[in-house]
């Protein structure tokens, strides 16, 4: 949660710039001092992993498909779990590198994503760590879907619980279901 003092700081994972152009701009409108990393590509996550654990955001908000890399001559080789699971789980897969160390593991993340809580159900994996997560399902409008998105991120930074967003729990007794809360 960011103090009165400082600007908050947001890190965005989104591989779609029609998505992330739309938000970046309702999320500035909302509050011009907003801070806003965008990281377009899982590679480019993890090769900025370092810095971001030296200076965590107050806030993470990533798709959960999301591209390895830009497409290029030379791109680079998707690390092996990226070459087994694909890029349907990359936000997942960032936000399990994140809650592992000690300086980004209480940090909000909001799973933005095309998905919705059943389909996000049949791509977890036992093993990921969903402490502090919220899900927020895409609309087809983009005013509604920026709206949606600022309401979450004014109550997350403001250490208050989102109305328009499911907090996930980790599995419980199976791992193909787990318990969920809708916040209202």
């Amino acid at each position: 949660m960011a103090t009165n003092n400082e600007a908050p700081r947001i890190l965005m994972i989104e591989g779609l710039q029609k998505h992330s152009d739309g938000a970046i701009n309702a999320l500035q409108h909302w509050n011009p001092n907003v801070v806003i990393q965008l990281i377009e590509a899982e590679h480019d996550f993890r090769i900025s992993l370092p810095q971001i654990i030296e200076s965590p955001p107050n806030l993470v908000v990533t798709d959960i498909m999301v591209p390895w890399c830009k497409a290029s001559s030379d791109m680079p080789k998707p690390d092996e779990d990226v070459a087994r699971e694909g890029f349907y789980t990359a936000g997942l897969r960032s936000q399990t590198l994140l809650s592992r160390n000690p300086a980004t593991q209480r940090v909000p993340v909001l799973l933005w994503a095309m998905v919705d809580r059943e389909d996000l159900d049949r791509v977890r994996r036992p093993n990921d760590t969903l402490e502090g997560v919220y899900l927020l399902k895409k609309c087809d409008d983009e005013q509604l879907r920026n709206d949606q998105l600022t309401d979450i991120v004014a109550a997350l930074l403001s250490g208050r619980e989102p109305r328009l967003a499911i907090r996930l729990t980790p599995f419980e007794a199976s791992p193909l279901i787990s318990s969920f809360t809708t916040l209202g």
